[in-house]
C-alpha cells in the first residue's frame, strides 16, 4: 500500500506526519517581473482583478473584475490593449481555448460570453440559470466549454453554438472551480462542501467523489499529463489525487491565509494564492514549499500559467496583475493603460 503523506507547512517549518518532523529554512521570496495596475475606464480608481487568463502561446493575457470589463494586453507591447464590453456585473471567470481562437468570460450577470480572441468581437452569449458564473474550462479540442457557479450543476455547452451538451449534478449549490484535463478525458468540479467530483468527460459518467477540504474549495488544477489533480480551499488545504484511482498522493496544510487559487506550473510544481497576499510554489517531487512570490498587497484570486514561456500570471484585489518568470527576473512597473475598444 502506498504511504500517504501529510504535510503541515509555514514559511519556516514543515512537519511530515506521522513519521517525524524537520525544520526548513524560510522559503526564498521573489518579486514580479512586471506589474500592471488596472485603472477603471472613464472614472477614478482601479479595478479589482478576480480573473486572469494567458493564452497557450504566451502572447496575450486577459484580466477582468469588478468593473464588468474584460481587458486584453499583448505581452511586451504596452500600448496594444483592448477592452471588451458586454457584461453588466462583476466578471469572475476567464479562459482561453487551447487553440487560442476563443476567449470566454463569465460573470455575476448569469452569462458567459464567447469572444474572438484576435478581434475581440463578441461571438455568442450563453445565458444560464446560475445566479453567478464563477469558473469556466474549455475542452482539449476547444469544442466544448464547462461552466460552473452558484448552482448545483456543471453545464457543458457547445463553444460553437452555445447549445447544451449535458449537465452534471454536483453535491453542493455553490461550485467555485471547474477544470478540464489537458487530454480531454476528465472533467473536475468542486465547491462549498469541500468535495471534488471527477467525471469521464465523453460520457458524463461520475468517476470519483473525493473529500478534499473541510471548507469551500476555491481552485482545481490538472497536471500537464492529466494523471493528477490538485485542489486548494478555504480550509487552507492542498490535496493532490491520482485521477485514475482517486487515491490521495499528497496533502499540504498551509499556516497562512485562506487558499483562493491554484495552478500547475509544469508537472512537478504547484502555485497557490490566497488571502495572505502570498503566492507559494510547492515542489511535488520532495513535497516541500520551494519558493514564495511576494508583490501583491491584496488577496490573490486568480492564477494562470503559460508553459510556452514559463510565465505565471496572478490577479488580486489590490487591483494589479503581476507577471512572474519562474526562473527569476527584475521587476518592471507599467503605468496604468488606456485601453482601446
Amino acid at each position: 500500500m502506498r504511504r500517504r503523506k501529510f504535510l503541515s507547512m509555514s514559511c519556516l517549518a514543515v512537519c511530515s506526519a506521522p513519521y517525524g518532523s524537520r525544520l526548513l529554512a524560510q522559503s526564498p521570496a521573489q518579486s514580479p517581473s512586471r506589474t500592471i495596475q488596472v485603472s477603471q475606464e472613464g472614472r477614478r480608481g482601479h479595478s479589482v482583478v478576480s480573473a486572469v487568463a494567458i493564452n497557450a502561446a504566451g502572447t496575450d493575457v486577459a484580466a477582468a473584475g469588478d468593473d464588468h470589463m474584460v481587458r486584453i494586453w499583448k505581452v511586451g507591447e504596452v500600448a496594444n490593449t483592448r477592452s471588451l464590453r458586454g457584461h453588466s456585473d462583476w466578471v469572475r471567470g476567464l479562459t482561453y481555448s487551447p487553440d487560442n481562437r476563443l476567449l470566454a468570460s463569465g460573470a455575476d450577470d448569469r452569462s458567459v460570453i464567447i469572444w474572438d480572441a484576435t478581434s475581440g468581437q463578441s461571438l455568442r452569449r450563453i445565458q444560464l440559470p446560475a445566479r453567478t458564473v464563477y469558473s469556466l474550462a474549455f475542452s482539449a479540442d476547444s469544442q466544448q466549454i464547462a461552466i460552473a457557479g452558484f448552482d448545483s450543476q456543471v453545464h457543458v455547452r457547445s463553444a460553437e453554438s452555445g447549445d447544451e451538451v449535458r449537465t452534471l449534478d454536483c453535491t453542493c449549490r455553490d461550485i467555485r472551480a471547474v477544470a478540464w484535463s489537458p487530454d480531454g478525458a476528465t472533467l473536475a468540479a468542486a465547491g462549498q462542501d469541500g468535495k471534488l467530483l471527477l467525471w469521464q468527460a465523453p460520457s458524463g459518467q461520475l468517476l470519483h467523489t473525493l473529500t478534499a477540504d473541510r471548507r469551500r474549495i476555491r481552485g482545481v488544477s490538472f497536471s500537464p499529463d492529466s494523471a493528477q489533480v490538485a485542489t486548494a480551499g478555504e480550509g487552507r488545504n492542498i490535496r493532490v489525487f491520482d485521477v485514475a484511482g482517486g487515491t490521495e498522493l499528497a496533502h499540504f496544510e498551509v499556516r497562512g491565509g485562506k487558499l483562493l487559487s491554484i495552478e500547475h506550473c509544469g508537472q512537478s510544481t504547484l502555485a497557490t494564492g490566497g488571502s495572505d497576499n502570498i503566492i507559494r510554489l510547492w515542489n511535488l517531487k520532495d513535497n516541500k514549499e520551494s519558493r514564495q512570490l511576494a508583490g501583491h498587497k491584496g488577496s490573490i484570486e486568480a492564477l494562470d500559467y503559460c508553459t510556452a514561456t514559463s510565465t505565471l500570471v496572478s490577479g488580486s484585489f489590490d487591483t494589479t496583475l503581476n507577471f512572474w518568470q519562474l526562473g527569476g527576473a527584475n521587476r518592471t512597473t507599467l503605468n496604468p493603460f488606456r485601453p482601446i475598444g
